[in-house]
């Protein structure tokens, strides 16, 4: 009988515990955070300031001929490919191998 209601006891205050960090202050970790709203003014501002951005962005590309800073554009020279330079193969010293010895069809 004793050992039935220390085990009871023992569950009850586990129950307890979990539902003390259920209801814990704080409010409820799901909560968004961190995303403030604007008004009204401050979406004008922004607004404003990328449109004065992407003007910037169009007549630096109308000027260069083509959209400057992409992965391909025209004043960035392809980079050059290394033909069969002999390179040391690490852990292939002893035989003498060097990077393009070997040719894989």
């Amino acid at each position: 009988m004793i050992r039935e209601l220390k085990d009871e006891y023992r569950r009850l205050g586990r129950i307890i515990e979990s539902l003390e960090l259920i209801t814990k202050p704080g409010g409820n970790p799901a909560r968004r955070r961190g995303r403030k709203n604007m008004d009204a003014a401050g979406r004008a501002e922004v607004s404003e300031r990328m449109k004065r951005y992407w003007a910037s962005r169009r007549a630096r590309a109308a000027t260069s001929g083509a959209m400057s800073g992409g992965r391909l554009s025209p004043e960035k020279p392809e980079p050059e490919v290394l033909a069969s330079s002999a390179m040391p193969v690490p852990g292939f010293e002893a035989a003498n191998l060097r990077h393009g010895d070997c040719v894989s069809v």
